[in-house]
């Protein structure tokens, strides 16, 4: 049985990447590491005055979307070209991240964002107050 309406949750892309950036990408390395987590469907504007401001979101987790950047950017190092232009939505519109930032960070044995680049949820503290003295009244 499917989910109702109101149990399903619009999900809101969060990175995206140039995609005339992604024509200098072999067409291997691309259905490798980007197939099936792009939206093809629908070109994003970044920049309305700037017809190469043009990109494509992810539609997987954000830290999987973050890995295939920085693989990306990489690459491009490694090849001597201008790094990958990628997009992070900011909550009203879409700004690009510097080509010099490193989106992941290995912390330990696992892959996670890059504190720099993106907003850490507040850790939940248990907040225990003092304990209750009474005031002694004079008299």
């Amino acid at each position: 049985m499917p989910p109702l309406p109101s149990q399903v949750k619009k999900f809101r892309p969060e990175l995206a990447v140039n995609l005339l950036d992604l024509d200098r990408v072999e067409p291997l390395i691309l259905s490798m590491l980007l197939g099936g987590k792009l939206d093809q469907s629908r070109v994003i504007r970044m920049d309305r005055n700037a017809m190469d401001e043009m990109g494509v979101a992810f539609t997987c987790d954000t830290v999987t979307a973050a890995a295939c950047c920085d693989t990306l950017r990489n690459r491009d190092k490694g090849a001597k070209q201008y790094p990958t232009r990628v997009y992070r939505w900011g909550g009203r519109a879409w700004s690009k991240v510097p080509g010099n930032m490193t989106l992941t960070v290995i912390k330990g044995d696992e892959v996670v964002l890059n504190p720099a680049v993106f907003r850490v949820e507040a850790e939940e503290v248990e907040m225990v107050p003092p304990p209750y003295r009474r005031l002694k009244t004079p008299g």
